[in-house]
């Protein structure tokens, strides 16, 4: 199983390197079209199908445990009343959802929307479990006192902390057996007809990048418990806010006085990126490698705005690059790129002083260079 989630975390970053081109190659395509123009249609499926890729991608990175999020401390009983409504509407409603929530739980420390995805899955499983639709699903937290030993599903806990707390879905369905429930976190393993089998190895893998484990209990005819155990914060929780909130990010103008170096040792991806930055107006240099990217920054001698780098280089890697060219022209900003989430690079960020993280694939090129460039005091323009 270890083997298997650094495959698919390497799968995943290679084919995001692929699925950047696509994504970057149609939205390029569109912004030349007409709005009428009956070609639009064909582009929109486009990035359809490769954004439904890269959802594909995120999930055998959070698989291998290595999903992306924002890591914050979580009051456990505010985000799951918070989600009540939501996972309400999830069950089929011939069954009956219970709560039974201690009230008084450590925090801990986790993605907010990856914890939403974790519930959302277990609540409807244990929905689908149901016998005709019928019977109870209850959710459950409380404080959880580690054994002497633990086998969870996704691997020996080690118990490196005091506290945990432990969110339990348990439903009174049909039961899980045994030959199943030993391969039920594998993945594209499914015992539903139409299912595609990553939903419990996106749990397990989501779990695993929490630094937690997962229980699971089964009985034929009695139903199914399962049981994600976290380790308890040391902070206090941190207010709960929107994700997807959105910074409004100004326009600049002028883009033709900007330079911009991007470094990737994929072809197909410097091509890209410099024929969409340049349908923008700036001014772009491509490097393959580390050794070239120097070099291109000693030649044009404080020119450049800015560095697009992927994070992964062969050669001279990323931290030796950003060294070296941050020598050559002090202050230059530089954005990591990788098919790596920003939880997995977010030491790398803060140890090389990036400017920002560009995942791949992403079509927000345009405005996380133009949002950077402003935060560097760049005199802002038109669009």
């Amino acid at each position: 199983m270890e083997s298997l989630g650094v495959l698919a975390g390497g799968i995943a970053h290679d084919f995001n390197n692929l699925l950047t081109t696509i994504l970057l190659e149609s939205q390029l395509v569109s912004k030349q079209l007409s709005t009428d123009s009956n070609l639009l249609q064909h582009t929109t499926r486009i990035a359809k199908a490769a954004n439904r890729s890269a959802e594909l991608c995120h999930q055998l990175l959070a698989y291998a445990g290595k999903g992306s999020f924002e890591e914050t401390v979580i009051d456990v009983t505010e985000f799951l009343c918070d989600m009540q409504e939501l996972l309400k509407t999830s069950v089929a409603h011939t069954a009956e959802l219970r709560f039974d929530l201690n009230q008084e739980l450590p925090p801990v420390a986790g993605g907010i929307t990856q914890l939403r995805q974790v519930m959302m899955n277990l609540v409807i499983n244990a929905s689908e479990a149901m016998v005709d639709g019928l019977g109870i699903v209850t959710v459950r937290s409380g404080v959880w006192d580690p054994p002497e030993q633990s086998t969870a599903a996704t691997g020996e806990l080690e118990f490196e902390k005091e506290n945990y707390v432990f969110i339990e879905v348990s439903d009174t369905g049909r039961g899980i057996p045994r030959s199943d429930l030993d391969r039920i976190c594998e993945p594209f393993y499914s015992t539903k007809f139409t299912g595609r089998g990553l939903g419990l190895s996106v749990v397990s893998g989501i779990v695993r990048s929490h630094r937690g484990a997962m229980e699971i209990e089964s009985d034929i005819g009695k139903g199914t418990t399962f049981r994600i155990i976290l380790p308890a914060a040391d902070q206090p929780p941190t207010p709960m806010k929107n994700e997807n909130e959105n910074s409004s990010v100004g326009s600049i103008d002028d883009a033709s006085s900007q330079t911009i170096l991007v470094v990737d040792d994929e072809e197909n991806v410097r091509t890209t990126m410099r024929v969409l930055l340049e349908f923008y107006k700036y001014n772009v240099l491509t490097a393959p490698n580390g050794e070239t990217a120097i070099d291109t920054v000693q030649a044009f001698d404080g020119q450049i705005s800015l560095v697009l780098l992927d994070l992964t280089m062969p050669g001279i890697g990323a931290p030796e690059i950003v060294a070296k060219i941050g020598a050559i022209q002090p202050g230059i900003p530089v954005v990591l790129m990788s098919g790596y989430s920003r939880d997995d690079v977010a030491d790398q960020m803060k140890e090389l002083g990036a400017a920002a993280f560009l995942p791949k694939p992403s079509t927000a090129v345009r405005s996380t260079v133009r949002e950077v460039l402003q935060r560097q005091h760049v005199k802002p323009t038109n669009s």
